[in-house]
């Protein structure tokens, strides 16, 4: 972290410091509620410089349209002389026409999730603002050479510093399993609890998955999983039904070599710019197949690799309230 940028937050209190054993967490507003001006010029590029590490998923925006109504907050925890960082927003339910992009990107029964959310959960069209709210842009900056160590802690300090203030009914929220094992795992004592949709639903788990007309294929290594994706890929090239020399074109560190044992995050250096491949639309060159006929190979053989999550506010505050850690200011 450039170390100007964080001298020129000095004059900037945080809402609230903690301390863990020997770790000092401090909790940072960047922006509130429906105010689209941000609290401090520095926190927000601090939130931008965090939402680089989405640029590994695909190209984003680094601010968005759901930025306008979200509040940000930001954590920065401090441990000897390193320091990492934990990003987060919480997007109302619907506003200026806007719908959340979660309940864009999610279907049930082959139609808009909204539909079964109104029946057994809002019941009006404009609950869902007020009784809806979302996290997502979850991000980080990491110690220079060093992985982050205290992602969960930051995590729940930043949840129970929103909810103190805040009157939603829902929370709901896109995760990849792993992210999810670095968020609620508190301590070794302690994790919080965040179901799937389905079971706050009330419904079958296949009743509820994700609509890949929408950003699944834009974003892959994100939104699919990204393991079954690779296997798909390279059966077809084995079969000579895809173009290896088409993909490269686009998705230049693909390996076909790579090892069964590669991680999430080899696999997604290795597959960064097949969207271009997997939106193709028409005969892809080379191949024996169209972009239509591939992505429907894919809809089969390739499981979704983020779920969403939906739990009541009640129940979400709840288990914040187990975590009893001394406020330091």
């Amino acid at each position: 972290m450039d170390q100007e940028l964080l001298k020129s937050l000095e004059n900037f209190r945080p809402l609230k410091i903690y301390k863990i054993g020997s770790v000092i967490f401090r909790i940072y507003k960047a922006k509130n509620l429906y105010q689209p001006s941000w609290n401090n010029a520095v926190l927000k590029k601090i939130t931008k410089l965090a939402r680089q590490s989405y640029l590994r998923y695909g190209r984003v925006p680094l601010i968005d349209e759901y930025d306008k109504n979200a509040a940000i907050f930001l954590c920065r925890s401090s441990f000897g002389k390193l320091e990492e960082w934990l990003c987060l927003r919480f997007v109302p339910g619907n506003t200026d026409t806007h719908l959340l992009e979660d309940l864009n990107q999610y279907v049930y029964n082959g139609k808009t999730i909204v539909n079964i959310i109104k029946n057994k959960l809002v019941f009006r069209d404009n609950d869902l603002q007020t009784k809806l709210v979302a996290i997502s842009r979850l991000c980080g900056i990491a110690p220079k050479n060093s992985a982050m160590k205290h992602t969960a802690q930051a995590f729940a300090l930043i949840n129970k510093e929103f909810f103190s203030e805040t009157h939603f009914s829902y929370f709901l929220g896109v995760f990849r399993p792993e992210v999810l094992k670095k968020i609620l795992r508190f301590s070794s004592r302690f994790s919080l609890s965040f179901p799937d949709a389905y079971k706050t639903l009330k419904c079958r788990p296949e009743q509820v998955y994700l609509d890949r007309s929408w950003s699944a294929y834009h974003f892959p290594g994100y939104f699919l999983n990204a393991s079954q994706l690779l296997k798909s890929l390279q059966k077809l090239i084995e079969e000579k039904k895809l173009n290896i020399v088409f993909i490269k074109k686009y998705a230049k560190n693909y390996n076909p070599e790579i090892k069964k044992t590669a991680n999430y995050m080899e696999i997604l250096n290795m597959i960064y710019g097949i969207n271009a491949v997997l939106l193709w639309k028409g005969k892809i060159p080379g191949s024996k197949i169209t972009g239509e006929e591939l992505r429907a190979l894919l809809d089969r053989s390739v499981a979704d690799g983020s779920k969403l999550k939906i739990i009541s506010a009640a129940n979400w505050k709840k288990q914040l309230k187990r975590i009893k850690i001394k406020q330091v200011v």
